[in-house]
């Protein structure tokens, strides 16, 4: 068994498939891991990259006021559909 905590070291395909779970959480935590037969690497797991996240401040002087108040309040419970839920819970089921 080919030791998988060496950096830089290429894992082989058969020991990536035996401990793919403990390779992916490596992968996630940041590492590169070249996976290959006999030394050579033939592949790559890698972390998948971050999105930057949509930043309101960019083209926000092309907001609305009345856009900028709904985008402010998007994510805010809405009690109507709270209560709409709550009414089909409570229904029988028939």
């Amino acid at each position: 068994m080919a030791d998988l905590s060496k950096e830089n070291a290429v894992v082989s395909i058969y020991e990536a498939k035996t401990h793919l779970s403990k390779l992916v959480k490596r992968a996630k935590a940041g590492e590169t891991i070249l996976i290959g037969a006999y030394g050579n690497p033939e592949a790559i797991l890698a972390p998948v990259p971050l999105r930057p996240r949509f930043k309101l401040g960019v083209g926000a002087d092309l907001l609305t006021p009345e856009l900028k108040e709904q985008l402010e309040h998007f994510d805010d419970p809405d009690p109507e559909w709270d209560a709409m839920w709550e009414r089909w819970l409570d229904e029988p089921l028939t």
